[in-house]
C-alpha cells in the first residue's frame, strides 16, 4: 500500500508559512531522488577530490620507483679558461728539453652512463612499497567515494521523512480547523457549548505548533542536503517520493555478507595494502646491509686531451669503463636498526589487517541484526496504520452519528498521524538498515546511480 502523502496549494502554503526558515528559500523547487542525490554528492565532494588527488600522486611515486631501475645518464659540458704560465725546461743530463706552455682554454662534452646491477633487492622493494601504498590510497578513494555517497542517501531520507513528517502534521492541522469551524458552527446555532469550542481551539493550537515545528525540521533537512551536494544552503530541495517498499520476508544470509565483506571491503583493502608496503619497507632496510653493485662509463671529447702529453690544440673522444663496488660499514648499526623498526612495523601492520577484519565481521553480523530488527518494526508499524485508519473512520461515523464525544474523535485523529509518522519512520529506518548492511559487505551507495557500473 502507498502511504505517502504530498503537500498541496494551501498545504505548501502553510508549511512556508510556519517554518520561519522556509522565508528565505528560493521560490522554485527542484525535486531530487535518491540516485540524483548521490550523483551530485559524488560530483561535489571536497574530501573526495582530496582523496583523488592523493591517489595521483601515489601512483606518481610509483613511477618514480620504476625509474630507478633505468640507467643513470648524465650530459655535462664545461669550459676553462686558465691563467697563462710559462713553459719549463727539462735537463736530461746533455741536450734540453724545452716544455710548451700549458694551454689556456679548455672544453669538455661528457656523456656519462651509470647502471646498477645489484643493490640487495633495494630497487624492487621500494617498488613494491610504492606500488602497495598505491593501492592503499586507491582504496582511501574508493572509501571516500563511498561515504559521500553514504552520506548523501542519509540526507535524502532524513529530507524525506521530514517533508513527509510535515505533511502529516499539517493532515492533523486542517482537520483540527476543520472540526473547530464546525464546533463554532454549531454553537451559533445552538447546539453546542462553549467548551466544546474551545477544546477543539487547543487541539488546533497545539497541532500548529506540531506541523511549525515540523516545517523547520524539514528546512533544516533541506539545508543540509543542499550543502552536501554542494548547492547554496537556501535551495528549496525536495525528496522525490522513493519506489513502493519491496516485501522482504526472506531471512538475511551473514555467511554471504561476510564473506563478501572480506573479499571487498575497502578498509581490509587498504589495511593489506599497508601491510604489504611494510613488508617491502622491510626488504629495503635489510637490502641496505648487503654492497651496491654499478657498472659505470663515460664518453668525451676532451680539448685538450689531459692524457696527452705534451697537450695539443683539437677535440679528441675519450672513454672510460669500470665496475663500482661499495658497502656502507659506517652505517651498520643504523641500518640494523632500521631492520628492527621495519619487522615491528611489520608485525603492527598484520596485527591491525587482522583487527580491520574482526571489526568487519562484527559490523556485518550487527548490521544483519539490525535490518532483521527493522523490517519486523516495519511490518508492525503497517499493521498499526491500517488499525489507526479504520479506528478514525469509525471515530468519524460514531462523531457524526453524535454518539462519540470530541475527544474521542481528536484522538483517533492523533493517533492516525502518530501511526502515519512511525510507519515513515519504521520505513526510512528499515531502508538505512538494508543500505547499512549493504555497506558493511563492502557495497556502496554508488551503485544507485545509473551506469556507475560498481557494486
Amino acid at each position: 500500500m502507498n502511504r505517502t502523502f504530498h503537500l498541496h496549494g494551501a498545504a505548501l502554503a502553510a508549511a512556508l508559512f510556519l517554518s520561519t526558515a522556509a522565508l528565505a528559500f528560493a521560490e522554485e523547487t527542484e525535486s531530487l531522488d535518491l540516485a540524483a542525490c548521490v550523483a551530485r554528492a559524488l560530483a561535489a565532494g571536497d574530501a573526495l577530490r582530496a582523496a583523488e588527488a592523493q591517489a595521483e600522486a601515489q601512483e606518481g611515486r610509483v613511477a618514480a620507483a620504476r625509474a630507478q631501475r633505468l640507467p643513470g645518464l648524465t650530459l655535462s659540458g664545461s669550459y676553462v679558461r686558465s691563467a697563462e704560465v710559462g713553459g719549463g725546461v727539462i735537463d736530461l743530463g746533455g741536450p734540453t728539453v724545452t716544455l710548451p706552455s700549458p694551454l689556456p682554454d679548455s672544453f669538455a662534452a661528457r656523456l656519462q652512463v651509470q647502471e646498477t646491477v645489484y643493490a640487495g633487492g633495494r630497487i624492487d622493494a621500494g617498488i613494491r612499497a610504492a606500488s602497495a601504498l598505491a593501492s592503499a590510497a586507491a582504496a582511501q578513494r574508493a572509501a571516500a567515494r563511498a561515504a559521500a555517497a553514504v552520506s548523501a542517501e542519509r540526507a535524502y531520507w532524513n529530507l524525506y521523512l521530514a517533508q513527509e513528517s510535515e505533511t502529516a502534521a499539517l493532515d492533523l492541522l486542517r482537520a483540527m480547523e476543520s472540526h473547530r469551524r464546525d464546533s463554532e458552527d454549531r454553537l451559533a446555532q445552538g447546539a453546542g457549548t462553549r467548551s466544546e469550542v474551545l477544546s477543539w481551539r487547543l487541539r488546533e493550537v497545539q497541532a500548529r505548533d506540531a506541523a511549525g515545528g515540523a516545517g523547520t525540521r524539514r528546512a533544516q533537512a533541506s539545508a543540509s542536503l543542499a550543502l552536501l551536494l554542494g548547492l547554496p544552503w537556501d535551495s528549496d530541495l525536495r525528496a522525490a517520493p522513493p519506489p513502493e517498499a519491496a516485501s522482504r520476508e526472506e531471512p538475511v544470509d551473514v555467511g554471504a555478507a561476510v564473506r563478501a565483506a572480506l573479499e571487498s571491503r575497502r578498509d581490509i583493502a587498504e589495511a593489506d595494502a599497508r601491510a604489504a608496503a611494510q613488508g617491502a619497507s622491510l626488504d629495503q632496510a635489510r637490502g641496505a646491509l648487503l654492497p651496491t653493485v654499478q657498472l659505470t662509463g663515460s664518453f668525451s671529447l676532451l680539448n685538450p686531451n689531459p692524457k696527452v702529453f705534451p697537450q695539443r690544440e683539437g677535440f679528441e673522444p675519450y672513454w672510460e669503463a669500470g665496475i663500482l663496488a661499495s658497502w656502507d660499514a659506517g652505517g651498520l648499526p643504523g641500518n640494523l636498526a632500521r631492520v628492527r623498526e621495519a619487522e615491528a612495523g611489520l608485525r603492527a601492520a598484520r596485527y591491525r589487517s587482522d583487527a580491520v577484519r574482526r571489526a568487519a565481521e562484527a559490523e556485518v553480523v550487527a548490521a544483519a541484526i539490525a535490518l532483521q530488527d527493522a523490517r519486523r518494526r516495519l511490518a508492525v508499524t503497517s499493521a498499526a496504520l491500517d488499525l489507526a485508519l479504520e479506528n478514525r473512520k469509525v471515530a468519524e461515523d460514531r462523531h457524526a452519528a453524535g454518539i462519540a464525544l470530541d475527544a474521542e474523535l481528536a484522538d483517533a485523529e492523533a493517533a492516525l498521524t502518530a501511526a502515519r509518522l512511525e510507519s515513515l519512520r519504521a520505513r526510512a529506518a528499515s531502508e538505512l538498515a538494508a543500505a547499512a548492511l549493504r555497506d558493511a559487505a563492502g557495497g556502496s551507495a554508488e551503485s544507485l546511480v545509473p551506469g556507475s557500473g560498481r557494486p
